[in-house]
């Protein structure tokens, strides 16, 4: 993976293009597409921070959700946390990861924690829900969000 990625990235640069690839991080450890795996290849994922839990059974906490932005501005530099795609939802998890994504408000995803990470870190970008109930989560986190 990490070499085709590296090609397309060049292909890309190459033809001098101006799009971003955003390869998203994967929800299943069976598959590729680990955060570890992404930042080894150099491209900047589209961090799917729900994917990452279910991937891991992790990422529950302010600290875990800080050292992946820490591990992410450390790997690919500063600049990459001014310019992110997230995607935020709660996700259902079985042995082999994702399930399906839910309503914020149906999981136990820690969307509190990871706003005051994605504040403290000063990240800029992209924010996307992807819950079923996508207009109503991304009003319920932009309000979650001017609380801080």
């Amino acid at each position: 993976m990490r070499g085709e990625l590296q090609a397309l990235m060049a292909a890309i640069r190459d033809e001098g293009l101006q799009i971003d690839l955003r390869p998203e991080l994967a929800g299943k450890p069976s598959q590729a597409g680990s955060l570890d795996e992404m930042l080894e290849s150099g491209v900047h994922p589209c961090v799917d921070f729900a994917h990452q839990h279910a991937r891991t059974g992790r990422f529950h906490s302010y600290g875990e959700f800080a050292a992946m932005l820490d591990a992410i501005r450390t790997r690919l530099g500063p600049g990459a946390l001014r310019r992110m795609h997230i995607h935020v939802s709660g996700i259902e998890c079985g042995p082999r990861g994702e399930r399906r994504h839910l309503p914020l408000r149906q999981s136990d995803f820690a969307y509190r924690a990871l706003l005051r990470a994605l504040r403290d870190f000063r990240v800029e970008g992209w924010l996307v829900t992807e819950s079923p109930r996508m207009e109503e989560d991304a009003v319920f986190l932009q309000r979650a969000w001017r609380r801080l």
